[in-house]
């Protein structure tokens, strides 16, 4: 049996994460002086505040079952695509919402897709949250999700199951889900890391560099430039 309760006090914390992660996209915003700004803020409030609310409101203490995991890691992606599109949303950028949605989508499965015809026009805050989509996707939200919870236990156990293919190996690293997950993105975020490091070194600025590492370790495409990587002319950084 689905008990709607448990999913969507889950679902509040995967929002409270997306929502938490937009505000990483404002220092930028605010170091240029963009008018997206408040568009920003007002996007990360707004996705903050719900995946509290649903969180607290909805927490029942109780474990997840495999059927809710499924029914999480299939809800989860849509519900983090639909709070992941409001910067695009609220800014006016792209407003209207199967275009923003479609953009966000497209990120966080890493699809590449896009909709957005000149991402040179675009403010820093906007591009750096598009191609943190795809960083975040790369990984899997919902593996992260786990790697923040504690003491999940059996919980934890059916989400991976959900969103990890099937085989032997899930079976292994299954009774220690949290360690597991939390080391998948340590070695993520340390890959990313060196990636970055290296376009800093091939003649990329700090921000392009960081969008580019995103995008590329998730091997999503996204760019802050109309021509990719070739605006650089460089093959040290298409070889990186």
């Amino acid at each position: 049996m689905i008990r709607p309760a448990v999913i969507i006090s889950q679902l509040g914390l995967l929002i409270l994460i997306v929502g938490l992660a937009m505000l990483t996209c404002l220092p930028w915003s605010i170091i240029h002086k963009e008018e997206v700004i408040m568009s920003i803020s007002l996007a990360a409030a707004v996705t903050i505040i719900s995946g509290f609310l649903l969180k607290y409101l909805f927490s029942t203490g109780e474990s997840i079952n495999i059927k809710e995991g499924f029914a999480l890691v299939g809800i989860g992606w849509i519900i983090a695509s639909i709070f992941g599109s409001l910067p695009f949303l609220f800014s006016g950028y792209l407003p209207n919402f199967a275009d923003a949605f479609f953009e966000t989508v497209s990120g966080f499965s890493t699809t590449g897709a896009t909709v957005v015809k000149d991402v040179e026009a675009w403010p820093r805050g906007l591009m750096f949250w598009r191609c943190l989509t795809q960083w975040l996707g790369g990984m899997g939200i919902i593996v992260l999700f786990l790697a923040l919870i504690a003491g999940m236990g059996a919980r934890g156990t059916q989400l991976f199951k959900a969103e990890a293919p099937g085989g032997p190996i899930i079976n292994k690293i299954s009774p220690r889900i949290r360690e597991t997950a939390q080391k998948l993105w340590l070695t993520y975020i340390i890959i990313s890391i060196a990636c970055c490091l290296m376009l800093l070194i091939f003649g990329m600025n700090l921000f392009d560099a960081l969008c580019h590492t995103f995008t590329t370790m998730a091997t999503g495409g996204f760019s802050t430039k109309n021509a990719s990587i070739g605006f650089y002319s460089s093959p040290y950084i298409q070889w990186t």
